[in-house]
């Protein structure tokens, strides 16, 4: 059963699908996803960090506005401007992680970090921890486990500083993977409790 729900999870988040409103195992996810895209010769990149349970967006944190934007139905179920300054720290640490591996890219780089938990009516599973870098595939499991795709230079860069950073960034995600089981718990009341609403748009 545990492996069938590490499969369902897996397949969910590669499709691009996220989450949806009722999966085959009645289960209720959250996830948080970072989406960077940077062009080194121009200097310009973009942040994004976005909250969804269940395919439903909680919030959006961008580099352009450096707040996290609640949606509608959600506004007071956190502080805001706390949950805006973690992000702007996971911004300015992420990009400065990133730097040496854009700066030596000729093209776009693209990078998308997705960190999810779930829980279910019988399991109960942790952190999933999987990367995008132009594409290529990680994963990291609960049990500090990297899974390489591609032999491309720039993901085993991405891979050694996974493996022995223990700096500011791995503890704010350590922070986040901590709290996402907590958070869903909360989360998971409020989104419940919109149900008939979100059924009707």
């Amino acid at each position: 059963m545990m492996r069938l729900l590490f499969t369902a999870i897996f397949l969910i988040l590669i499709s691009g699908t996220l989450m949806f409103q009722h999966t085959a195992f009645n289960c209720y996810f959250l996830t948080y996803k970072d989406t960077i895209f940077s062009k080194p010769q121009t200097g310009n990149y973009s942040f994004k960090n976005a909250a969804y349970i269940n395919g439903h967006t909680i919030y959006i944190y961008d580099n352009s506005h450096k707040r996290a934007v609640p949606q509608p139905g959600w506004q007071y179920l956190e502080n805001w401007d706390e949950v805006s300054q973690l992000q702007k720290k996971r911004e300015d640490l992420i990009m400065k992680n990133l730097q040496e591996i854009m700066n030596s890219n000729e093209g776009t780089f693209t990078y998308t970090e997705y960190i999810t938990c779930c829980i279910c009516p019988y399991k109960y599973l942790k952190v999933i921890r999987i990367f995008y870098i132009n594409g290529e595939k990680f994963i990291k499991t609960n049990k500090n486990m990297l899974a390489q795709a591609s032999h491309n230079p720039a993901a085993e860069m991405i891979k050694q500083k996974l493996k022995h950073d223990k700096g500011a960034l791995n503890q704010l995600n350590a922070y986040l993977e901590k709290q996402c089981p907590a958070k869903l718990q909360r989360y998971k009341t409020s989104y419940y409790a919109r149900l008939p609403r979100v059924r009707g748009n």
